[in-house]
């Protein structure tokens, strides 16, 4: 009796995650907090009904498999609800397929030097229009050959789905070859590929954050299966993609051995330096830009916003400048001491993949910039290496579009204090968890 009630609870809860993730890709945006607040539920709660059933019945890994290929396919000919970052990737494109490097200038100086139709239509787009391009030469490659490649911004979001599919199937090939020679619990993929806040930022608001993450994951399991060539190429290839996974490097060199540390290095080394042609002639507009893009724009910060809006209100304008230094100089503190510990600790993968999971949680708690797919780099490390309960903090950050929404962005800061305080939660628990199962190996 109680075997046919999961598997009822298993057919219920996928038709009900296809219509959640349905509604969200199609029925909201990021100005319906509401919609987004109750499909988010809708979505997470049968993504957790579907992860307990899981754990009662034997693992249908085939069966997960194509319902997470369903909901992408859901998502897949839709445009970008919640984010408009897509249109950038595409106005990138399009400067790099016409001779213009994306770094020359701002929007609003090259639309009078490249006036096409489709380069006045994307322009109509773009919400960051006085910032040149922030994306690194490696995301200005894939913009550009998705741009070369497509006739329309439909055909150029297919393609970069198309290719979000590719290195996903590569990803799971290799998670699924690693934890088939280890344990042979399929269940962190069923948590990482199926988790609805990655389905619809990386398949409907289409970030490359997907790339990157999907990169360091692998990167981290050849580390681990001693092929330092391919791992080094791959974590060059993710900090082309975005420079964030950069913080994972530490627990690599700690990990390798001296030779190790040479070879991975070099490479990492010429990786790096091949971005110089295309920065030369644009270095200071490229840095300016990144550097004022951080300072400008404030969103789902913990610790941030309230220390500088404290200064303000006490005339302490001149302190407000120093605020990013001195949380930077904290998160610098606290990596030291982690990565201390870490030393100490036995070279595992899964103890890899938390102490880095762990760095950049505390990293985003000081940011001054936290998007909501942020979290879905932190919480992918978690998984894979067994932490489940940080599956609960993508729904939490859905929290943080209060942020666009008319009637609610007033108890934004309220609304954001419940996300960082599960958070802080979820921490404190597997933390707990772990000291106990030290204690009692």
């Amino acid at each position: 009796m109680q075997k046919h009630f999961y598997i009822a609870l298993q057919y219920c809860s996928a038709l009900i995650f296809l219509i959640s993730i349905y509604l969200l890709n199609f029925y909201s945006s990021k100005t319906e907090f509401s919609s987004i607040i109750g499909y988010g539920i809708l979505a997470f709660g049968s993504y957790y009904c579907l992860f307990l059933s899981s754990l009662k019945l034997k693992y249908h890994f085939k069966s997960f498999v194509l319902l997470a290929l369903i909901a992408r396919f859901i998502c897949f000919f839709s445009e970008p609800q919640w984010s408009e970052d897509a249109y950038r990737y595409y106005w990138d494109g399009l400067l790099s397929k016409h001779g213009k490097s994306p770094y020359s200038g701002t929007p609003n100086d090259i639309l009078n030097e490249l006036n096409t139709p489709e380069i006045q239509k994307t322009y109509l787009k773009l919400n960051s229009k006085e910032y040149p391009s922030i994306y690194p030469p490696a995301a200005q490659g894939i913009f550009f050959l998705s741009a070369s490649l497509s006739h329309s911004f439909i055909d150029f979001i297919i393609i970069l789905k198309l290719l979000f599919l590719s290195i996903e199937a590569l990803l799971l090939f290799f998670l699924y070859r690693f934890i088939s020679s280890r344990s042979r619990d399929f269940t962190p993929l069923l948590l990482l590929f199926l988790n609805p806040l990655w389905i619809i930022e990386f398949y409907n608001n289409l970030h490359i954050d997907l790339l990157m993450i999907s990169l360091l994951i692998l990167s981290i399991i050849l580390q681990f299966e001693s092929k330092i060539y391919t791992s080094a190429l791959l974590f060059g290839l993710s900090i082309e993609l975005k420079i964030l996974s950069l913080l994972a490097f530490p627990f690599f060199i700690l990990t390798q051995s001296k030779k190790q540390r040479i070879i991975f290095c070099s490479i990492l080394a010429c990786i790096l330096l091949g971005n110089i042609p295309f920065f030369y002639s644009h270095t200071q507009i490229y840095f300016s830009s990144v550097q004022l893009f951080f300072k400008q724009f404030q969103f789902n910060s913990f610790l941030y916003h309230p220390i500088i809006w404290k200064l303000h209100n006490s005339a302490l304008y001149s302190l407000e400048s120093k605020v990013g230094l001195f949380l930077n100089l904290l998160f610098i503190l606290f990596l030291l001491g982690l990565l201390y510990k870490y030393k100490n600790e036995a070279k595992d993968i899964n103890i890899f993949l938390w102490y880095s999971s762990l760095a950049f949680c505390v990293y985003f708690i000081f940011s001054s910039t936290v998007h909501p797919w942020y979290c879905l780099l932190p919480v992918s490390l978690a998984v894979m290496s067994g932490k489940n309960s940080l599956t609960l903090w993508p729904l939490f950050i859905l929290l943080s579009y209060a942020h666009y929404s008319l009637f609610c962005a007033q108890n934004e800061r309220f609304f954001i204090n419940i996300e960082y305080i599960i958070l802080f939660i979820l921490l404190i628990y597997e933390i707990k968890k772990g000291q106990q199962n030290q204690l009692t190996l």
